[in-house]
């Protein structure tokens, strides 16, 4: 009625690694996996992190050439538990047309491991576009799922900048910014889809 238990060893610091070796730490209460010559947890936790720019409106963002969109101190950021994990960061924009030219926002997200990236770092992928505007003070919101299947290495903190692309015309004003980052495991599809939408 009791079954035999299958027992790892256990210490508080990784040993020298094999791949395929595993144990037991006692800091972190953690099972530790040895697999792609580096240790991680063997369960990670699901690393996730929402971060929201409400400080931009005031200043039109303009599409003539690459604008950093971001203003708030801390850039919005995971750091990844393994080497396999890829990012998939949802991104939401809300503005207003600031004149009455016809007007389509157009935006880039562009990363850096371990400093902060500019609209000259990595770009991730496609764009995401707000649709078509006319008038002035007309709201416009844009939104778009990227999964980041650039390599990382386990504790690469990861950032992430948003820029206006010179596919977009005249220039807009935007209210708001949301990023949403979450760590992924290797087995998820590497693909990515982009939803634009227009209010």
């Amino acid at each position: 009625a009791t079954p035999d238990l299958l027992v790892l060893d256990n210490g508080t610091a990784d040993p020298t690694g094999v791949n395929g070796g595993m144990y037991y730490n006692t800091s972190t209460g953690r099972f530790r996996c040895f697999e792609n010559s580096a240790w991680a947890n063997c369960i990670p936790g699901q690393q996730s992190s929402m971060f929201t720019d409400s400080t931009i409106g005031g200043n039109p963002i303009s599409f003539a050439a690459a604008a950093a969109v971001w203003n708030d101190g801390t850039f919005p950021n995971i750091t990844v538990s393994r080497a396999t994990s890829k990012v998939l960061v949802s991104i939401s924009l809300r503005g207003v047309s600031d004149d009455a030219n016809d007007q389509m926002p157009v935006f880039t997200l562009h990363r850096a491991i371990g400093s902060n990236p500019t609209c000259a770092s990595t770009q991730v992928d496609s764009e995401i576009a707000a649709g078509f505007i006319t008038a002035t003070g007309q709201d416009w919101g844009a939104s778009g799922t990227f999964l980041d299947t650039n390599t990382v290495a386990a504790g690469d903190n990861v950032r992430y900048q948003v820029c206006s692309s010179t596919n977009g015309n005249d220039d807009t004003t935007v209210n708001t910014l949301t990023i949403v980052v979450v760590e992924t495991g290797a087995d998820l599809a590497e693909n990515y889809y982009t939803t634009d939408s227009s209010i």
